[in-house]
């Protein structure tokens, strides 16, 4: 086996803060994870097996493509029941239109269509290229051009721990299968330098990632889903296992939602791969490749087997099934929709009224008690007090007895 093909991710790579996403990184980055991502956790531990592999086998050429976020149009289903549950129904993109897009300004991230992905696989094997390889399109994702995409009137801007906590306490509620991991790989990943795709395999993106995202939105509108591949049909364990014993016999394997693109050119070359869940950890695939003498092992990450649940699987029960599922996922839907609104626009009041140096949370207090004190609102002074005030101003200078005379005579009359 002469070369290994790993499908790293860019949550591999140490996370950073808001100003550190100003700053592109290379591949020279650490990847050692971001500590609070289970997913992150495990790419760089996906990472290290690599690297002790490498020291031990230095004649076998070993590949890492670390791309952003992968979105295709055919993917939506899956995407669906991987991050949002059953209980959301896919044509929610249709309904949040009218709506403003709650997000922290951290959210700052890459992205690249699955088959550019594809196409930077391809090469890699093509060229027998080794080392560590970025892949990510034009330009960086931020909440305005997220809303932009999902065709939302605008992006507002909340605290981070606000949005972690709805989405853990949804998540213990099972609401969703999304914990708050997800949100800290999207807050803290760095921006990847693409440079050494471009100057090595000679890689370019074809599709912007506003484009592979208003691709997948466009999916998500339609249900766009696809058929579960024949590797992933029925039991994966046993299949997987009898390719294994089969040495490597096997054309190229389905890439599940990383393009179909890759197994059509794989197959062309007929370089012998096999797929393995990442689940099985890193060490299935370097057994093999130790078993191998020539072709590429790939190792994909676990997302791409959500067609073990079949389209859409998401690995939670579905627990609401019919009309009553559907039913049951709307309300759910525009209730959490409508108490986030709630929550962005009350935090915004509050902010245009502090930055006016009002209070928020006794701004009805401070109304009620000027208007209380103001002229308009005042009891009517009786008219001994009044006549008496008058005198008391002409004693001491401050009006003259002309304008004494007058006001005297006003305030007999009325």
């Amino acid at each position: 086996m002469p070369q290994v093909v790993v499908a790293s991710s860019v949550g591999t790579y140490r996370g950073v803060d808001a100003a550190g996403k100003r700053t592109p990184v290379d591949e020279s980055w650490p990847t050692d994870g971001i500590p609070t991502a289970t997913y992150s956790i495990h790419k760089a531990e996906n990472e290290a097996a690599m690297d002790a592999f490498e020291a031990d086998h230095p004649s076998v050429v070993v590949t890492r493509l670390r791309p952003g976020l992968i979105f295709q149009r055919d993917a939506a289903a899956e995407i669906r029941g991987l991050f949002l549950g059953h209980l959301v129904p896919m044509s929610i993109v249709r309904w949040i239109r009218w709506l403003v897009l709650p997000l922290p300004y951290p959210f700052v991230f890459q992205a690249v269509h699955a088959d550019d992905v594809a196409d930077a696989y391809w090469r890699t094997v093509d060229q027998r290229a080794g080392g560590a390889f970025n892949i990510a399109a034009s330009p960086v994702l931020n909440p305005p051009r997220l809303a932009r995409a999902f065709g939302m009137l605008g992006a507002v801007r909340i605290p981070l721990g606000l949005l972690r906590g709805i989405v853990t306490l949804t998540w213990r509620l099972r609401l969703q299968p999304t914990d708050a991991g997800w949100i800290d790989i999207a807050a803290g990943v760095p921006i990847m330098r693409t440079d050494r795709a471009r100057s090595v395999l000679g890689w370019e993106a074809r599709h912007t990632s506003e484009d592979a995202l208003r691709a997948l939105v466009a999916g998500f509108a339609d249900g766009a889903h696809v058929a579960a591949s024949d590797p992933l049909r029925g039991s994966w364990l046993g299949r997987g296992w009898a390719g294994l014993g089969g040495g490597c016999r096997g054309v190229a394997g389905a890439f599940g939602r990383t393009g179909s693109e890759v197994s059509a050119r794989y197959a062309r070359y007929r370089f012998p791969s096999r797929v393995f869940w990442e689940g099985t950890g890193a060490r299935v695939a370097l057994r093999f490749a130790r078993r191998c003498e020539k072709g590429s092992a790939m190792v994909l990450s676990w997302s791409a087997f959500s067609e073990l649940e079949g389209p859409g699987g998401s690995g939670m029960p579905d627990l609401f099934g019919g009309w009553f599922g559907i039913a049951f996922g709307v309300v759910a839907a525009l209730t959490i929709l409508t108490t986030l609104t709630i929550v962005v626009l009350t935090l915004y009041r509050g902010k245009r009224m502090a930055d006016r140096g009002q209070n928020p949370l006794t701004m009805q207090e401070d109304i009620a008690y000027q208007a209380m004190q103001s002229r308009t609102l005042a009891p009517e002074k009786p008219l001994e007090q009044r006549l008496a005030e008058l005198d008391d101003l002409l004693a001491r200078g401050v009006i003259s007895d002309e304008e004494h005379r007058s006001a005297r005579a006003e305030a007999l009359r009325g």
